[in-house]
């Protein structure tokens, strides 16, 4: 152990797999911000490259937390002796369930003013 980095995680930086670092990271976080932890484990995706970290969410406000606390997370990964890395975070929409309504701008202005909802065609 080093600086209270654990020597495997040294050793193995390079060589993890992202679920190893994914868990390592959270790991570290949790015990200083559970909040952005419960956060990072809801991403949808983790994409690591060349010393970049992707992270993709359902909603923006779980983007935005992590967009503000990627200082906490950089340091939670010096910590266990991940190599440095920037972090971005991106909100990927759910598929629209209307989308085959959606491509008729008369429905979509009805919908929009009478704040409804598409409900299944019967024909």
């Amino acid at each position: 152990m080093m600086d209270g980095i654990p020597s495997s995680a040294l050793e193995n930086a390079d060589t993890q797999s992202s679920e190893e670092r994914r868990t390592l990271l959270v790991d570290e976080v949790r015990k200083k911000n559970l909040t952005l932890a419960v956060t990072l484990e809801k991403a949808k995706r983790w994409e690591w490259h060349d010393g970049l970290l992707h992270l993709f969410f359902g909603s923006t406000y779980e983007s935005a937390l992590v967009k503000n606390e990627a200082e906490t997370l950089r340091k939670a990964a010096a910590d266990v002796g991940l190599p440095p890395f920037a972090v971005e975070s991106h909100t990927e929409a759910p598929p629209s369930e209307d989308a085959e309504y959606n491509s008729n701008p008369r429905v979509e202005l009805v919908r929009r003013v009478f704040r409804g909802e598409i409900v299944e065609r019967r024909m």
